[in-house]
């Protein structure tokens, strides 16, 4: 096989086999009269995909929106009720049944376990159910918690 002459290595329109020329206007976007549509695709599919990305976009950028108003207004009317709830609320003396068990390990020293104890509410009702109580509590009248009525 004998190598193409030279004249092939130095003009790449030679070795397509297109003229100069036409080489030029084949490879070089937006001269001449095509300059207005450089920055547009040719394809239909194309603008079509770009538009569908676009509208993709918009979507999801309008739904983050959408849901940090709507988390923003869920927190405000959560933060409102525990502000109702807490002035509803009464302090109450919890007697203990048992004494509240001492789990062995570092990481549990500080987590309160639940005990049953009896209770008196502002009505007067008595009651009996789990309360929460530091660990190794032994069963002597004690400010447990809060009491907001009836719960038996």
């Amino acid at each position: 096989m004998t190598p193409p002459p030279t004249s092939l290595w130095r003009d790449p329109a030679a070795a397509t086999g297109l003229s100069t020329d036409a080489w030029r206007a084949e490879t070089t976007e937006g001269v001449g009269t095509m300059a207005f549509r450089a920055r547009r695709t040719g394809r239909w599919t194309d603008r079509v995909e770009d538009a569908t990305a676009w509208l993709l976009l918009t979507a999801g950028m309008l739904m983050v929106l959408l849901a940090g108003v709507y988390g923003t207004a869920v927190h405000d009317r959560l933060t409102d009720q525990a502000r109702a709830e807490a002035l509803d609320r009464t302090p109450t003396v919890a007697t203990l049944l048992n004494a509240a068990p001492t789990i062995g390990s570092d990481s549990t020293l500080s987590m309160p376990v639940e005990v049953a104890a009896t209770w008196t509410d502002r009505a007067g009702m008595p009651h009996t159910g789990p309360v929460p109580a530091p660990q190794g509590l032994e069963p002597v009248p004690r400010i447990m918690g809060r009491d907001r009525g009836a719960r038996s």
